[in-house]
C-alpha cells in the first residue's frame, strides 16, 4: 500500500478499528499508510482489499488492550445500516416513517446524487434526513445511531433535502408538466359538490390550506433562535402552511 514520494500518515484509529470489524486483521497503531487510502479517517474499498495479514500477534499496552475491549463492547450496540439487505421491515417504518418498499422507491430519485464515502453509505444518508423528519431528534443522536459523527449527519441532511427538492417534488407538488396541470386538477380532482356548494364554475381549481409545524433543532445564530422559538411550545419550531 506504499507509494514512493507520498506522504504516509499514522493509520486512524477509525481505519484500525474497521480492518478489524471488516477482516479480522489488527493493525498495530504505530503502523503508516498513504493518505489516499483513507476517506474520512477510514480505509476506501480499494484499500480494504489489499490489506494483507504478516504476522499472527502484536504488542500491546494495556492502556491499549483496556481501550480495544471498550471498543468492542461498544461495537456490539445497535446500529441502523439501510445498505444493508437484512434490516427488518418494521426498522424501517420505526426510524423513517416508510415501507421499505416506499423507502427504496424514494432512494431512486436521489441515489445519482449520493457518493460513497468511508464513513456514509447513500441509503444511510436519506435515512438520516428521514429520522430527522420522522422523529425530530437531535443531529448527535442520529449520528450514534448511524455509528458516524454530526458534521457527516448535517452535510446528509442538506444535500438529501437539495436533492430532494430538486428530483422529487416537482413530481409530486404544485403545478407543473412534470407533476399536474391546472387542467388535470380540475379533470381528475374536480368536485361537482364545491361548485354547488361554493356557487362556483366547473373549471375553479379547488385548493385547501393547512397549518401545521416542524421542530428544530436550538440554532446558534442568536437571531435564528429568537425568529424560530415558539412561546406556546417553549422550543423552537417552523410553521408551514400547506396547500393542497
Amino acid at each position: 500500500m506504499h507509494q514512493t514520494n507520498v506522504v504516509r500518515k499514522r493509520v486512524p484509529a477509525t481505519a484500525i478499528k474497521q480492518s478489524w470489524m471488516d477482516l479480522n486483521i489488527m493493525i498495530p497503531s504505530n503502523n503508516r499508510c498513504c493518505g489516499h487510502h483513507l476517506i474520512d479517517g477510514r480505509f476506501s474499498e480499494e484499500a480494504l482489499g489489499l490489506i494483507q495479514a504478516t504476522s499472527t500477534g502484536i504488542h500491546m499496552t494495556s492502556t491499549d488492550l483496556g481501550d480495544w475491549l471498550l471498543y468492542l463492547t461498544n461495537a456490539n450496540r445497535i446500529r441502523v445500516d439501510f445498505s444493508k439487505d437484512n434490516v427488518p421491515e418494521e426498522k424501517y417504518k420505526l426510524y423513517t416513517g416508510l415501507q421499505k418498499n416506499e423507502f427504496e422507491d424514494l432512494f431512486t430519485y436521489i441515489e445519482h446524487g449520493l457518493r460513497i464515502s468511508g464513513n456514509r453509505e447513500p441509503k444511510n444518508a436519506l435515512g438520516m434526513f428521514l429520522c430527522l423528519m420522522r422523529l425530530s431528534i437531535p443531529q448527535k443522536l442520529i449520528a450514534e445511531l448511524f455509528d458516524t459523527n454530526q458534521p457527516v449527519v448535517s452535510a446528509c441532511i442538506d444535500r438529501v433535502s437539495e436533492l430532494l427538492e430538486t428530483h422529487f417534488l416537482p413530481m409530486f407538488l404544485g403545478y407543473s408538466t412534470q407533476h399536474m396541470t391546472r387542467a388535470d386538477a380540475i379533470n381528475k380532482h374536480g368536485s361537482p359538490f364545491y361548485n354547488n356548494i361554493f356557487d362556483q364554475k366547473s373549471d375553479t381549481v379547488k385548493i385547501a390550506v393547512d397549518g401545521t409545524y416542524l421542530f428544530t433543532e436550538k440554532p446558534g445564530n442568536f437571531e435564528e433562535q429568537r425568529k424560530t422559538y415558539s412561546g406556546q411550545k417553549h422550543r423552537n419550531l417552523v410553521k408551514l402552511a400547506n396547500f393542497f
